[in-house]
This record gives structure tokens, C-alpha cells and sequence, in this order.
């Protein structure tokens, strides 16, 4: 019976492992495509992703009927965001403080009508999507297509190492209360590709419109984006957990959500922004 038993979980990883295969080489060549063609095709499905992203985040926190105009509110300034900075890089801000403002009346509104249990923190989630994700996104619109290819692979590159990594030889955990099924084997194996990856494009930099860095600098820049990959992958652990739900949505099969995809990315975004800024690059 318990041979049975292991056989049939056996059975059950390696069939959600192709899933998971077969989602991400969709997900990859529709993002590959969108990158190559550029302008409205990769914005249009930029704005797909932000949308579907900030509806999880809110329904996380704002379950089934609730709030339903602060959803629709930062839904639109979301996409307002994407779409915006295509004209001019004034309307990401325009549409982040007109989040602000909804949500600030909102509880104005809610704690003027006398409910004493109204909280300011009911009605910020709307600016905390927009911060978590749009504004993200648009940070890195106005870099290299090269480099956006970078920040893209070194989120793929560490998730999905870790994930076949710690699947395979993963034995102590990270940090079970966040985010039980990551392991220290996972995360060096995952450190280890994101290392390498950037390696590969420091050898490639002088042709591909990348910063200039030595072969130092550009390990340092994997180690560093890798480490940021698994604290976006922890943090968004940690939102789904606080809410008590195991994935963020159902969209993707074997990978659950949009944001379950894009939440090392979100975090691999600044801190290839701040890398780039050290090194001083224009």
C-alpha cells in the first residue's frame, strides 16, 4: 500500500512538472514574439499581464464581491499606467496618484459615515497593486531590449532551476513557514544558473547593447539578481499564505497565477536598475 502510495505521488510531480514544462514554452515563445515584434503587440500583452496580475492581487485581499469599485478603480489606473508611458512618462505618474486619491477618499468616505471599524489599510491595497506591479513594469520599459531579455531570463533561469534543482535533491528547507517546498539545494541550484546565465552575457555584452562590465562585475550582477528572483518568490509566498490560499489564480496551468510567473521578475527589475546605476551605465 505504500509502494502504491509513493508511486502515485510519483506519478503525480512528474505529470505537474510537464504541465509546468509545457505552460512556461508557451508563456516564453508568446513573450519571445511580443519582444521581438516591440511597440503595441509587447505593451498590449504587458497590459494583459498587469490586469490579470492586479485583479489576483486584489481578489487575495478583497474576496468575491468586496470593494468592488476600488477593484475597477485600480484595474483602470493600472492599465492607464502601461498604456500611458507609451505617450509620455508623465501618465504612469498621473494614473499612480489618481490610485492614491481613490483609495484616500474611499476611507475618507468609509470613516465619515461613522464605521468605526474602518482602517486606512482596507483601502491602500488599491496603491499597493499599483506600486507591486504596474509601476514595476513601466520602470523597465525604457531599457535595452536586451536588457529587458536579462531580467526576463534571470528570473526564469533561477525559478526554474531551483524548482527542478529542489525537486530532485532538495532535502533542508529554506523557510517552511513562508513557503514550505523551497530548499536550500533548490535555491543553490538556482544561484548557480543565474550565475552562470549572466556570465554568458558578459560575454556577449559588447554586441547585445548591454552595460559593460568585467566578468566580475557580471557574476556579482547574477548572485544579485538571483537573490532578488527568491526574495520576490518568498514575498509573494508570503501574500498568498497571509491570505491562506495556495495559488494566486488558476490561469496558468502547473504554475497557478499570472503573478505566480511574474513575481520573481517584479523583484529581479529594481535591483538590476540599482546594479546599473552602481556601475554607472547611462
Amino acid at each position: 500500500m505504500l509502494n502504491a502510495r509513493r508511486r502515485i505521488a510519483s506519478l503525480r510531480t512528474f505529470l505537474a512538472g510537464r504541465q509546468r514544462l509545457f505552460t512556461g514554452i508557451a508563456l516564453l515563445a508568446a513573450l519571445g514574439g511580443c519582444l521581438a515584434l516591440g511597440g503595441w503587440p509587447l505593451r498590449l500583452l504587458l497590459l494583459g499581464v498587469v490586469l490579470s496580475g492586479l485583479l489576483e492581487v486584489y481578489r487575495l485581499f478583497w474576496p468575491g464581491r468586496r470593494k468592488p469599485l476600488l477593484k475597477g478603480c485600480g484595474l483602470l489606473c493600472g492599465g492607464g499606467m502601461i498604456l500611458g508611458q507609451a505617450f509620455s512618462p508623465a501618465w504612469p505618474l498621473f494614473f499612480l496618484t489618481l490610485g492614491f486619491a481613490a483609495a484616500a477618499m474611499s476611507f475618507l468616505s468609509d470613516y465619515g459615515r461613522g464605521n468605526p471599524f474602518a482602517r486606512i489599510q482596507d483601502h491602500s491595497l488599491l496603491v499597493f497593486g499599483l506600486l507591486y506591479i504596474p509601476l514595476l513594469i513601466v520602470l523597465a520599459l525604457p531599457l535595452s531590449r536586451a536588457e529587458q531579455i536579462l531580467i526576463i531570463a534571470a528570473a526564469v533561469v533561477s525559478d526554474t532551476a531551483a524548482y527542478y534543482v529542489g525537486i530532485n535533491f532538495g532535502r533542508h528547507k529554506i523557510w517552511p513557514s513562508v513557503s514550505p517546498k523551497k530548499s536550500w539545494e533548490g535555491s543553490a541550484g538556482g544561484l548557480a544558473a543565474c550565475a552562470l546565465l549572466c556570465l554568458l552575457a558578459g560575454a556577449l555584452a559588447p554586441a547585445k547593447g548591454l552595460p559593460a562590465l568585467p566578468l566580475w562585475g557580471w557574476l556579482c550582477l547574477g548572485l544579485f539578481l538571483n537573490l532578488a528572483a527568491q526574495a520576490g518568490d518568498f514575498f509573494e509566498s508570503a501574500l498568498k499564505r497571509s491570505a491562506e490560499v495556495k495559488d494566486a489564480g488558476g490561469l496558468l496551468p502547473g504554475h497557478g497565477g499570472i503573478l505566480d510567473r511574474l513575481d520573481s521578475i517584479l523583484f529581479v527589475i529594481p535591483a538590476y536598475l540599482l546594479a546599473r546605476a552602481l556601475a554607472g551605465a547611462p
